[in-house]
């Protein structure tokens, strides 16, 4: 499938997907969004991918929606909720690590985005864009679960209520987002970290998505309870075989994602 808005591209075992309607600041209207869902799908498929990093062209992340394709919805809940929810899915359910590489802004469905994604590197002078109260609107695509849970429910209220710019430095010191990088170094840092984690076992980080996905929803027990039956079946795989051969051995693994 020819994708138009989104570069898709793969170097060793990451795929890069670049948001790329750089005139409109990576405005997401739906033409993008159909690709942006085509290319995680893409990824998802290839067994030669194990990272994904999702970035920008141009001056940012993305400005968010495209507010003219917005006010002729003739129902905001349907477009977010059979149109949006796709990218949001698309992410969580992509049984490889999706790290957001951002710089400029990241506003409104771009911070969504971002905080949906596994990891997150932001460059210095970076920022996530709560703009949604100044159109009379609250955060969605998840924003307000992400934020309650990560910064407790006062911080949230306040981030939102002010419709906040977020600066890259404050995301990296709330856990919204892991590293803070100098600009010009923003995709290199990306593609290298990227790298380093395709290195290793894919399985593990396919099922860590998922256990951590239920520990937010279930309590300590339960999740407790999931941890050995997903730790039951890493050890029966071919990589964790090879794993403990390979430190008997003294070498490095070569894992499969068997």
């Amino acid at each position: 499938m020819a994708l138009t808005f989104v570069d898709y591209a793969v170097v060793g075992r990451v795929a890069t997907l670049t948001l790329n309607r750089p005139d409109a600041m990576n405005a997401m209207h739906k033409p993008l969004r159909d690709d942006l869902v085509a290319a995680l799908g893409r990824a998802a498929a290839d067994e030669t991918v194990r990272v994904v990093v999702l970035r920008g062209a141009g001056r940012c992340f993305t400005a968010g929606p495209d507010l003219k394709e917005v006010t002729e919805s003739p129902c905001l809940y349907d477009l977010i909720e059979e149109d949006y929810r796709r990218i949001y899915d698309a992410i969580l359910r992509c049984p490889k690590p999706v790290m957001a590489a951002v710089h400029g802004a990241s506003a409104g469905v771009g911070a969504s985005i971002t905080l949906a994604c596994d990891l997150v590197l932001m460059a210095e002078g970076s920022y996530l864009f709560l703009a949604f109260a100044n159109m009379g609107l609250i955060p969605d695509g998840g924003i307000c679960w992400q934020l309650a849970r990560t910064l407790g429910p006062k911080r949230a209220f306040q981030l939102i209520a002010e419709a906040a710019k977020i600066p890259a430095a404050d995301c990296v010191a709330w856990g919204l987002a892991n590293r803070l990088v100098a600009e010009e170094r923003l995709f290199d840092e990306a593609q290298a970290w990227a790298e380093s984690l395709a290195e290793a076992a894919p399985l593990p980080l396919k099922y860590a998505k998922q256990v951590l996905d239920q520990a937010m929803r279930a309590d300590y027990l339960d999740t407790m309870r999931f941890e050995s039956a997903i730790q039951q079946l890493l050890y029966k795989t071919e990589d964790s075989r090879e794993a403990i051969r390979a430190f008997f051995e003294k070498r490095k693994p070569s894992f499969r994602g068997r």
